[in-house]
């Protein structure tokens, strides 16, 4: 429909697992032991060692409004970009 979905909560992806298993939790389901990378022998992750500066750097550019909507702190990989976040309140 394009409807937007409504939010109801946000939950950190960098410990997805224990995530979801608050998710099942409140929901009153549980999420058998391993089951979270059900179909995959590891998960899945990036080196990110191979990932340049300059191409980090770039992603901090594109991906700033998010990370200062969110109130996440930048990377630090971000430090020397001129990125900041700051309210600025209009009259």
């Amino acid at each position: 429909s394009g409807e937007p979905l409504p939010m109801s909560a946000l939950y950190n992806a960098s410990d997805a697992e224990k995530e979801w298993q608050e998710v099942a939790s409140q929901k009153g389901v549980t999420i058998p032991d391993g089951a979270m990378k059900h179909g995959r022998h590891q998960s899945r992750r990036f080196d990110v060692s191979k990932v340049s500066e300059a191409t980090q750097q770039k992603i901090c550019q594109i991906l700033a409004l998010d990370y200062c909507c969110l109130n996440f702190k930048l990377p630090k990989v971000c430090d020397n970009v001129g990125l900041y976040c700051a309210l600025e309140q209009m009259e």
